[in-house]
């Protein structure tokens, strides 16, 4: 017990018996949720198709179609710009795997910042994680961050300001999608995804484009 290489194999040991459930609990907050297609859905696409800067990127969302058999508008619907706010994501999850349109087209998009659902808030000790009982069984859905996961835009500013409204905030505001708009093709991921987004409204027509929200567990 007195050799070095012996003492420190066994720290090794110990400290991967210790890490090992943080790292489960990480690799698990990468898994997707299974979002039901529901029958009322025409297509399935992703946001990439409006601006193929992000194709391949974090936060490349999926999106829902709706159409029904008789003309009229067009509505966009988006939840999980912070995925923090868990009502403003199962909504559409919950309209996707159930709505059915007669009249115009519904565009949903369920997890919008979908990079965001990759982690928590720092240093809050919010609960990766919520489960809901169905008649099939527990669901589980992961509770996110407020902004894209800093894995997939890094590093943030100094100070964050919207080249738009010539606003500014602390610089991880540039991950946060509600601050970015209308984005920029040539900017952080977040500012991409946001321009992908005004892409798809601008091109699709949308009379009606809305942003789900809802106050975080924690107040």
């Amino acid at each position: 017990m007195r050799s070095p290489m012996v003492r420190g194999i066994l720290v090794l040991i110990v400290v991967g018996l210790i890490s090992l459930p943080a790292a489960v609990a990480f690799i698990r907050q990468w898994q997707p949720e299974v979002i039901v297609k529901g029958p009322g859905v025409t297509r399935k696409g992703k946001l990439s198709e409006y601006f193929s800067g992000i194709k391949g990127t974090a936060n490349d969302p999926d999106y829902y179609l709706f159409e029904g058999s008789e003309p009229g508008g067009t509505m966009i619907v988006w939840g999980g710009t912070h995925p923090v706010e868990p009502a403003a994501f199962l909504a559409p999850i919950l309209m996707t795997e159930n709505v059915r349109v007669t009249k115009g087209r519904l565009f949903l998009i369920p997890q919008i910042n979908i990079a965001g659902f990759s982690k928590t808030k720092i240093g809050i000790g919010d609960v990766d994680h919520f489960d809901i009982p169905t008649p099939f069984g527990h669901r589980r859905f992961r509770s996110g961050g407020r902004g894209t996961n800093p894995i997939d835009q890094w590093p943030d500013p100094d100070v964050y300001t919207n080249f738009v409204t010539g606003l500014s905030w602390a610089g991880e505001e540039a991950r946060n999608l509600n601050r970015v708009h209308p984005g920029r093709p040539n900017g952080y991921l977040t500012e991409q995804l946001s321009f992908a987004l005004v892409a798809m409204v601008r091109k699709e027509k949308a009379d009606v484009a809305i942003d789900l929200h809802e106050a975080p567990p924690d107040r």
